[in-house]
């Protein structure tokens, strides 16, 4: 087993600036090796943290304490896939853009899509993601059928099964999925993959402002269209994308977006396409997407985030409210901002709630952020849980969002967790002091 040195890569984090320290980085090439690291982990009484693609925005994987970096980025390889019962078997390392790739080119379709297609399966099931299509097929969660996992002693437990129905144990591997790392290691999953759409369709409509973006996605959910996606972002975050991308936005009237795909068999997308248009209203534009159009209007959204992390430090937030709530939560962030001499972008998951916020330090001092920062933070999460939203959606609650997290969480429950922690973890050496 080798140690190497704990680079930049690993000790800072990219979004915020954090910076860790580590005791080293091993990468282990085989399940022996793994089981080694965390035997002299055990031996030396130090923390382990396990590392895929670095693509996390919780600070989930920042080391706080000298921990051992467990790089299984290398565990990359697609095992199988059984058609018979739709399942994909793959190492923990394998990349989301791998498995898309994959499956298409077999006619199926792996429907979970975070932003950042570069992440790990093994990362997308510790913090149980969620992405663009979660309004009409569901989070990362829905597409686990089992779980191969290491505890922290070294023992390897196979989790779940290709079965579609288990009333016979506790549900371990659910348990697993969202736990940031705090229970056990991945090493291996099997997905479920379904039949890939014969049809997929974008739509972009324009807007004079948020509020009537929002009206109209409703009337679009009311309508009983389901859209694949459906995501809204503003004009003044646009820029950002822009500049990185180096694209722009093919319709220049409006100050709002609504961005969202349709997709199934032929009819069932002109059908769907019928209503849209039928129930929309007081848009400026509407445009039904070419392909090359569509690659670069959904580029422009990926890289909403990866734009302002080019030009500045920046505290994300993913936060999700009831769908009622998305104007005025909105509002709410963007009037916080001024009242703490903050800049704010913000879009998401218009379907599902899922607010996603950049808050810009740009050429505030270290203490000056840091001061506004936490004050922002605190009202922040102080409204988001008065008006019975959640303080992740789909990013997890790393390091950034624990103090907020515990501090609304009902003291049973939290009792109840660290219970679950002492089960898995006696020692709590696995990701500690991330998530509670």
């Amino acid at each position: 087993m080798e140690i190497i040195e704990a680079t930049s890569d690993y000790l800072v984090d990219n979004m915020t600036g954090l910076t860790g320290s580590a005791y080293g980085v091993v990468k282990p090439l085989s399940m022996e090796e793994l089981v080694e690291a965390l035997r002299f982990a055990e031996a030396q009484k130090i923390g382990v943290i396990v590392i895929g693609a670095n693509t996390g925005l919780s600070g989930a994987t920042l080391p706080e304490n000298g921990e051992l970096l467990i790089d299984l980025s290398g565990w990359n390889k697609i095992i199988a896939l059984d058609e018979a019962t739709g399942s994909l078997t793959v190492e923990a390392g394998v990349t989301l853009n791998q498995i898309y790739d994959y499956v298409e080119a077999k006619g199926y379709f792996y429907p979970p899509d975070p932003g950042a297609k570069q992440a790990t399966i093994g990362g997308n099931i510790s913090t149980n993601a969620g992405g663009m299509r979660a309004v009409k097929y569901g989070v990362t969660r829905d597409y686990v059928k089992a779980l191969q996992v290491v505890l922290i002693d070294g023992t390897i437990l196979e989790l779940g099964s290709i079965n579609q129905k288990d009333s016979t144990n506790y549900d371990l591997k659910d348990l697993i999925i969202g736990s940031e790392g705090t229970l056990a290691i991945i090493t291996k999953a099997t997905l479920k993959v379904i039949a890939r759409p014969q049809v997929s369709q974008s739509i972009l409509i324009s807007f004079d402002n948020l509020d009537l973006a929002i009206e109209n996605v409703a009337a679009i959910l009311k309508s009983g269209v389901r859209p694949a996606s459906v995501e809204f972002f503003e004009r003044e975050g646009l820029k950002y994308s822009e500049i990185y991308s180096a694209q722009q936005l093919f319709i220049e009237d409006g100050a709002a977006f609504i961005l969202l795909t349709i997709d199934g068999n032929l009819e069932q997308v002109e059908r769907e396409k019928e209503k849209i248009s039928s129930v929309v209203n007081s848009f400026r534009e509407q445009i039904e997407l070419d392909e090359a159009q569509t690659i670069i209007a959904w580029q422009l959204r990926d890289n909403l985030a990866a734009g302002v992390q080019a030009e500045t430090i920046a505290e994300p937030v993913d936060i999700v409210v009831p769908t009622s709530k998305i104007t005025e939560t909105v509002k709410y962030l963007k009037a916080l901002a001024k009242e703490t001499s903050l800049e704010i972008v913000t879009f998401g998951h218009a379907g599902d709630g899922n607010i996603h916020a950049l808050i810009l330090k740009k050429q505030l001092s270290a203490q000056l952020w840091e001061a506004s920062l936490t004050n922002y933070l605190e009202k922040m999460y102080q409204f988001v849980n008065q008006i019975g939203g959640l303080a992740s959606a789909e990013h997890g609650i790393g390091t950034l969002k624990r103090p907020y997290f515990i501090k609304h969480l009902d003291p049973n429950l939290y009792a109840l967790y660290q219970r679950i922690k002492f089960a898995f973890d006696p020692e709590g050496r696995l990701n500690a002091g991330k998530k509670i």
